[in-house]
């Protein structure tokens, strides 16, 4: 299994792809990086569709990059099929769409798609863009493999909880018995 779980990107212009490859690389994003060229491709990658069946070559990704107005499948076909798919809803969804429609963006956000951007016409602008959503979206895990300190209350081991209490009830008292030292007047 590779140390980083693969980026999966869906789209269909080559020039777009490249760019996107090498902004990642830029932006030291050290993620596998598996293209799609087309909505139906990506589910089949997804579902584990041959060629995709063997997952330990096709990992499922972190994170799904998804251009919108592709051939055979539309990212919003793509958007409709996974919602469908419970087993797959801890997947991030960015659209990447040169499409500033705000319709579009609705539409996307409405389908499940965590967040939408514009491709950017400067390099610079899309290596910041591909840093900001790595650091988003690759660095959450699904809630089962979360760790307990990472888990909203609701969801922590009583141990955990307790731990957290005793760790609070620190803090408060630390801060409660501050003082200030001459030197800090």
């Amino acid at each position: 299994m590779p140390a980083y779980v693969p980026i999966l990107a869906a789209e269909d212009e080559e020039t777009d792809a490249v760019l996107l490859k090498m902004a990642l690389r830029h932006a030291g994003v050290p993620n596998p990086f598996v293209l799609t060229h087309d909505g139906q491709a990506a589910v089949d990658y997804l579902g584990g569709a041959e060629p995709y069946g063997d997952r330990s070559a096709h990992p499922l990704p972190g994170l799904l990059l998804l251009d919108l107005k592709m051939p055979r499948m539309s990212g919003f076909d793509v958007l409709e099929w996974l919602s469908r798919r419970p087993e797959l809803e801890y997947l991030p969804v960015v659209v990447l769409s040169s499409s500033s429609d705000a319709r579009d963006l609705e539409k996307a956000k409405e389908m499940g798609a965590r967040e939408y951007l514009v491709k950017p016409h400067d390099f610079h602008r899309l290596v910041q863009m591909v840093q900001g959503v790595a650091a988003r979206w690759l660095a959450q895990k699904p809630d089962d493999q979360k760790s307990d300190d990472q888990k909203p209350d609701d969801q922590k081991s009583d141990d955990q909880k307790s731990d957290d209490q005793k760790s609070e009830l620190r803090k408060q008292k630390s801060t409660s018995d501050f003082r200030p030292l001459a030197s800090d007047l």
